[in-house]
């Protein structure tokens, strides 16, 4: 169990050192390509939530607004004559 420990820390250790030796900053700015995908995919976003929050307005204000003809609404579980 002992010599298995050393080995697994071993590899551990040896690829993380990897790890660091291949962090650069030469290669690390992002393509116009990248960028313009990023931002059409931020605007279709934005543009889904302009209509997300017109129902959301909509939807609080049936909610809390007071409904003046009571008449006019539809009865549930009375016959009509």
């Amino acid at each position: 169990m002992k010599k298995m420990m050393r080995h697994l820390l071993a590899v551990f250790f040896g690829s993380a050192t990897a790890a660091f030796a291949a962090e650069s900053t030469a290669g690390s700015g992002m393509s116009p390509l990248t960028l313009i995908f990023i931002a059409f995919f931020a605007l279709v976003l934005a543009f889904q939530s302009i209509p997300a929050l017109v129902m959301l307005v909509s939807a609080l204000r049936g909610i809390f607004t007071h409904v003046a003809h009571r008449g006019d609404a539809v009865r549930v579980g009375k016959k009509s004559s």
